[in-house]
C-alpha cells in the first residue's frame, strides 16, 4: 500500500501586536495589507464592540462584528486576504485589540 505524505506548511510568526487602537471618530487601520499573509488573528481585549472591515473602511454596525471581551476574527486559508484591515468602536474612547499574523 503506497504511503501519502503531506507537506505541511511552515509559517513565520511576527512579534504579538497589542498595540493596534482603535477609536469611534473615524476608520483606524489596525493591520497593513501584506501579500505574505497567511494566517492572522485579532482579539477584542476592550470591554467595547468593534466593527472590522477588509480591504475598506470600518463603519459602525456593519461589516465584521468583535464582541467586547473577547470577541475575535480569524483569516486562515479559506478566507484569507492579502488586503488591510481596519476598525472603528461603537464607543467614545479608544481600544486596543491585539493582533498575531503570520507570513
Amino acid at each position: 500500500m503506497p504511503l501519502h505524505v503531506q507537506r505541511v506548511q511552515s509559517l513565520n510568526y511576527s512579534a504579538p501586536d497589542t498595540d493596534a487602537t482603535v477609536n469611534s471618530t473615524a476608520t483606524t487601520e489596525i493591520v497593513p495589507a501584506n501579500p505574505a499573509r497567511k494566517y492572522l488573528a485579532i482579539v477584542n481585549a476592550s470591554g467595547v464592540v468593534i466593527y472590522l472591515a477588509i480591504g475598506a473602511d470600518a463603519e459602525k454596525t456593519k461589516g465584521i462584528y468583535l464582541a467586547a471581551n473577547g470577541g475575535s476574527f480569524e483569516m486562515i486559508t479559506a478566507n484569507l486576504s492579502p488586503e488591510a484591515v481596519d476598525a472603528i468602536s461603537a464607543s467614545s474612547s479608544s481600544l486596543t485589540v491585539t493582533v498575531q499574523e503570520a507570513t
